[in-house]
């Protein structure tokens, strides 16, 4: 039997007639669902919905016990006492009527949700007989404090929007899920600390202005809607930080929103977010936020390298001679790289100290003041923060950092004006600046100095006039950087502990004499200390048919990784110990400077391998001539056979044809053999 099928014009005519009272007939022509009653016992109707019918008086309900869900909403009721008489009541709407006072029929046994908005109703009452209640609407009423709701031990969802209420109270151990509070008059935010399962929460359209007084930490709140309040400040968001489920925020129409890189900031201090101001939040917001706010170490090389090179490319061309890669090997530099009190620097002048034959140490520019222990400008090239911006500008830097308000910097004028005394450059530099240096055509060796006693470290700074804080931030660095070399394996071809300072020294020049394929006797380093160059030069005779035996006993972290930044190929690493085998392993040799009977032997190296290549010249001349009859001939046959199966025409098929052009090429090459 269909009941809901009947004309609504009928049923207006008959609402008329009974002056607002409900008919059985309406009853009857709106009864819907079929099935079981909540005995079990019979079968009966469950559903009655009645909206829009102007009914002020429903007391013929009372004989419909049966029903379950009931729709009485869009009508003129302001008596529900009638409701009494249905004990198996489970979901009620009585929206949109004239309704003052809150369920003023007593409870059925399983009530669960009840939609009571658009009413009248001032005061929310004592609801605490509504055990099994879950969801109530109370939204767009006259309401003006939250109370009596102590006892609803199930309710999951209230809704309380557009009331009058000015404080959130009276929600202590509710198990709500969902809170709806937009459109009232709230000033500031408080009584959520009980809430603990709470997941969707509005309190839109208030007047907010701080979001003080949110749970510290929250483990299910995922969306969160403040928009039309008062929020001011991107501090706001810290006391966001600890929901971790946060999904979903909506500030728009608050002044926060007007903050310069607002949109940026919210997504870098809440990086689970989805959606943002109604927004979807994508990876490229994400990224641009964490490269804005906390950007990592390889971004602000990559920054720094395109600054530095963008600004020495629109300079004049100059071509730095001295330090320009070529085939055989690059450029030979030692970078020195460790936070403070690590000994990097110290250990970086005196290596230039201790091999002047070999190494000279590159000053860094900088912008901070001098300092006590700074002698002489041993360490660094003391300029103002304004002849510093010039000479980025300028092209003059090859990398930068900041550290501490201050900046440093390696001139191309420091390596070249090394380059050209024919020696290679060793420097110190922090490892944002590693990071950049590494990205020029530059193969650095890149050593790692490491203070793990914080102890020891922290006497250092001190001694060197560090404040608490610099000290902190110094052992701070320590760990990240042993952190970046766990994380990124071969980026430093060898670690170096320096908590003895002089035993760290040692190994670090023992690393050195191997890399260089300098024996480490006491004999031969004092034959090193020698003055004399043709002593010099006998010893290197002599390690030379050790050369490639010490190739095998160097250590591992010390050769080229291709892991590493600014990669360095095993030929190239091959071409420095090359290097070392033709010219007796004098680095300046390559730079203009190595004494006459080296450079002697040089000319005599370069006139055999031009020797070579024009054997070989010829060698690649004949294989041509080779390989062209052979490929001619092939052609011949292939021809021949497609004429025989009938696929080439006899036009095109001119034996005579290609008799000539057989007979120009044979005179061509014949030409090319007595020219070779």
């Amino acid at each position: 039997m269909s009941k809901n099928n009947s004309p609504r014009n009928s049923q207006s005519k008959q609402l008329d007639q009974n002056n607002g009272c409900l008919s059985e007939k309406q009853i009857t022509q709106n009864l819907s669902n079929l099935g079981r009653t909540a005995i079990g016992t019979k079968f009966a109707y469950l559903n009655l919905s009645l909206p829009g019918l102007s009914l002020n008086d429903i007391n013929l309900l009372a004989k419909f016990r049966e029903l379950q869900t009931l729709d009485l909403s869009f009508n003129d009721l302001n008596d529900l006492s009638v409701l009494s008489e249905l004990p198996f009541l489970l979901n009620l709407n009585v929206s949109n009527n004239k309704i003052e006072k809150l369920f003023d029929f007593l409870p059925s046994n399983n009530l669960k949700e009840a939609d009571f908005s658009f009413n009248k109703i001032k005061e929310i009452g004592n609801v605490s007989n509504f055990h099994y209640l879950q969801t109530l609407k109370l939204n767009n009423n006259s309401i003006e404090r939250i109370e009596g709701l102590e006892y609803c031990q199930r309710l999951k969802h209230l809704n309380l929007a557009h009331n009058l209420i000015k404080r959130i109270e009276g929600l202590d151990n509710l198990p709500l899920i969902s809170l709806d509070l937009n459109s009232n008059q709230i000033k500031r935010i408080e009584g959520l600390n009980p809430l603990k399962y709470l997941r969707f929460l509005n309190l839109a359209d208030n007047m907010i202005k701080s979001l003080s007084g949110m749970p510290d930490k929250h483990e299910f709140i995922e969306q969160l809607d403040m928009e039309g309040n008062r929020i001011n400040s991107l501090s706001e968001i810290e006391y966001l930080t600890g929901f971790n489920l946060l999904r979903d925020l909506n500030l728009l129409s608050n002044p926060i929103r007007e903050v310069e890189d607002y949109y940026s900031a919210v997504v870098f201090k809440l990086p689970k977010l989805i959606v943002l101001d109604r927004q979807k939040i994508d990876s490229k917001d994400k990224v641009g936020s964490t490269n804005l706010f906390h950007p990592s170490a390889e971004y602000i090389a990559s920054r720094d390298h395109m600054t530095n090179l963008i600004f020495n490319i629109i300079q004049d061309h100059k071509v730095r001679e001295s330090t320009l890669p070529n085939i055989d090997s690059p450029y030979p530099i030692l970078l020195l790289s460790g936070p403070e009190g690590s000994y990097s620097s110290e250990m970086a002048i005196r290596l230039a100290k201790d091999f002047p034959e070999y190494f000279d140490y590159v000053v860094t520019y900088t912008t901070r003041q001098p300092k006590t222990n700074d002698n002489d400008k041993a360490n660094y090239n003391y300029i103002t923060m304004q002849d510093f911006e010039n000479d980025v500008t300028q092209g003059k830097f090859i990398c930068c950092n900041e550290y501490f308000g201050d900046w440093y910097g390696t001139q191309w004028d420091s390596i070249e004006s090394v380059a050209k005394q024919g020696l290679a450059c060793v420097i110190n530099m922090e490892l944002e600046s590693l990071l950049s240096f590494k990205q020029t055509y530059f193969e650095p060796r890149c050593v790692l100095i490491l203070t793990l006693d914080k102890k020891i470290q922290k006497k250092r700074l001190l001694d060197s006039n560090k404040s608490e804080s610099e000290c902190e931030v110094a052992m701070n660095r320590t760990e990240m950087y042993a952190e970046y070399n766990r994380q990124h394996p071969g980026f430093f071809d060898a670690v170096i502990e320096s908590d003895d300072a002089e035993k760290g020294y040692e190994n670090l020049k023992k690393l050195v004499l191997n890399y260089l394929g300098v024996a480490n006797n006491q004999e031969q380093k004092d034959s090193y200390d020698d003055n004399s160059l043709s002593n010099h030069r006998q010893l290197s005779m002599i390690q030379s048919s050790r050369h490639k035996e010490q190739l095998n006993e160097r250590s591992d972290s010390f050769l080229p990784s291709n892991t590493a930044t600014g990669n360095r190929s095993q030929m190239s690493h091959l071409s420095i110990t090359s290097l070392s085998q033709i010219y007796n392993q004098n680095l300046r040799l390559k730079f203009g400077s190595a004494p006459a009977q080296l450079l002697t032997k040089g000319e005599q190296a370069e006139k055999s391998l031009e020797k070579r290549a024009s054997q070989i010249k010829k060698q690649f001349d004949l294989n041509n001539v080779v390989s062209a009859k052979s490929q001619l001939s092939q052609h011949q046959h292939l021809m021949s056979k497609q004429a025989m199966q009938g696929t080439v025409s006899s036009a095109s098929w001119n034996k005579s044809k290609l008799n000539s052009r057989n007979e120009n090429f044979e005179n061509k090459t014949k030409g090319k053999n007595d020219s070779s």
